[in-house]
């Protein structure tokens, strides 16, 4: 048992090791800059590892989008584990999703991310299709765990409730974007929370109350 431990530690490490060398290979040259031996050489693991690992050199930038993003479940499963089972109603999944939108730290992978994709906002269609992947695995990884937590919700509701959250926050994102070139700086995150906080607004009060 012990061993299988180790290995399976090991074999997270790796696979993390490999993801933050693309992340870093890939902001410093783009995309096109991400070649095997240097991703090897940046991890510190061997080209098989990183072929056992991932079938391609594209499947590895879109596992760090996910991985990144993946904050959002973490957070919310630990802020979930603290506090009571709420009523199961929309209203209650919503605002448990809405307390781990505003208290966790986004900015952080947000901005590595969108540094990633260079200093323009726009993306190439190859690039767009890892950001949506990215943020439909942390819906769907998002909604198994509401849906875990409240048993008795109606799985659509859930589904169209963390969906259009997660899609929301790629939406904020990209405005964040545009308005401070993804830099992580105190003025950036004031105008992230005021941004999330019009995101949740306006979800929680409808489109009729703000015409």
């Amino acid at each position: 048992m012990e061993a299988t431990d180790r290995r399976t530690a090991l074999k997270a490490a790796n696979r993390h090791a490999i993801i933050r060398a693309a992340a870093l290979i890939v902001g410093e040259r783009g995309v096109t800059g991400l070649t095997v031996d240097e991703l090897a050489a940046r991890a510190d693991v061997s080209r098989r590892t990183i072929f056992n690992h991932f079938a391609s050199l594209d499947e590895i930038v879109p596992a760090g989008f996910t991985e990144a993003l993946g904050i959002v479940v973490d957070e919310f499963m630990a802020i979930a584990e603290a506090t009571p089972v709420g009523e199961g109603t929309s209203a209650s999944m919503f605002d448990e999703i809405a307390t781990v939108l505003r208290s966790s730290d986004l900015v952080t992978p947000v901005s590595r991310l969108l540094r990633m994709l260079g200093t323009t906002c726009d993306v190439d269609p190859r690039q767009d299709a890892w950001v949506k992947e990215a943020l439909n695995v942390t819906s769907a990884r998002l909604a198994a765990e509401v849906r875990r937590r409240h048993p008795g919700a109606d799985a659509l509701d859930v589904d169209l409730l963390v969906g259009s959250l997660v899609g929301g926050l790629g939406a904020v994102a990209h405005h964040w974007h545009e308005r401070t070139g993804a830099n992580d700086d105190p003025a950036s995150r004031a105008l992230w929370d005021e941004l999330v906080d019009r995101l949740l607004t306006t979800f929680r009060d409808g489109y009729a109350s703000r015409s």
